[in-house]
């Protein structure tokens, strides 16, 4: 196969097979590239998309780009980081105003000529490296809902302070954070919302049937408003498992705790040597007839 040179915005569109989980057979076979330039590109994630990312100014010519070049002031790019990290080390909040004046002294005391502190500027000078900031999935929302209404991925790093790659990378999970939200619609008071609005990642669990089949019970029982305990929840749990015959699961106090966690669910437990009979003899009537 001749090794193919793709274009910045092919590689982007591989980098995006990847993130949707496409495999690397059906994406080289799609872009005419080998594995090793599968692998290259997926290297160079990082690079990609901050460069991507600093061509979406306006300003900057549109051209077709297959090569990503380092900024012009390498001295004053790195004089601002190490001012930037001792801000941030000193928790001062940063930002993008201050980062640009910032940029414009200490380029005047390295005596750099030609040094515009512009936004397109700033996209490639702006420091990105240090500890990474955790979003919950409401500011998710809020950068998404920014984008779309045309606001500058510069604007945005500045408000928030985080990376470009951040930035491209919710933008890219969207839709997600979207299904997210609207499964939050469902909870039961204000206060359940905004605390699932509240968590900073959303991860699919391992039996996630189950974990769908036993929030889908809690919230019609909480609708109807009758209490839910934890170990109600697990025996729930074990009952959807031995009718879908899933093997392997067991509803352990982790995965209860990670269940809860999970829908923001504060659960009571209940004590006592007896509890699990309790809960197979007393409640045996309602969780057959609320899974049937």
């Amino acid at each position: 196969m001749k090794l193919k040179s793709l274009s910045l915005e092919e590689k982007n569109k591989v980098l995006d097979r990847v993130d949707a989980g496409e495999s690397m057979r059906l994406v080289c076979e799609e872009f005419g590239i080998k594995s090793s330039t599968f692998y290259d590109i997926k290297k160079s994630r990082d690079k990609i998309r901050k460069y991507s990312l600093s061509l979406e100014d306006p300003g900057r010519s549109k051209k077709v780009q297959k090569r990503i070049k380092p900024t012009m002031f390498v001295d004053l790019d790195q004089a601002v980081y190490k001012w930037y990290k001792h801000e941030r080390a000193s928790g001062i909040n940063v930002r993008g105003v201050d980062i640009q004046n910032t940029a414009v002294s200490l380029a005047k005391h390295l005596k750099i000529r030609g040094f515009h502190a512009s936004a397109g500027t700033m996209s490639k000078v702006t420091p990105q490296k240090g500890k990474r900031v955790r979003l919950s999935v409401e500011k998710k929302l809020e950068i998404v809902e920014k984008l779309e209404k045309g606001t500058s991925v510069s604007s945005i790093m500045a408000e928030y302070a985080i990376s470009r790659t951040q930035v491209y990378d919710i933008r890219a999970t969207k839709k997600n954070l979207r299904d997210y939200s609207l499964k939050t619609e469902t909870c039961v008071t204000t206060k359940e919302k905004k605390s699932a609005l509240s968590i900073k990642s959303i991860k699919k669990p391992k039996f996630s049937t189950i974990d769908e089949a036993v929030y889908d019970w809690y919230r019609e029982q909480r609708a109807e408003g009758v209490p839910v305990r934890g170990i109600e929840l697990q025996a729930v749990a074990m009952r959807i498992a031995s009718i879908l015959n899933i093997e392997g699961f067991q509803a352990s106090g982790g995965w209860l705790q990670k269940f809860s966690a999970r829908h923001n669910i504060s659960n009571q437990p209940i004590g006592g040597e007896n509890s699990a009979q309790y809960v197979e003899e007393s409640d045996q009537l309602r969780l057959d007839n609320s899974l049937l």
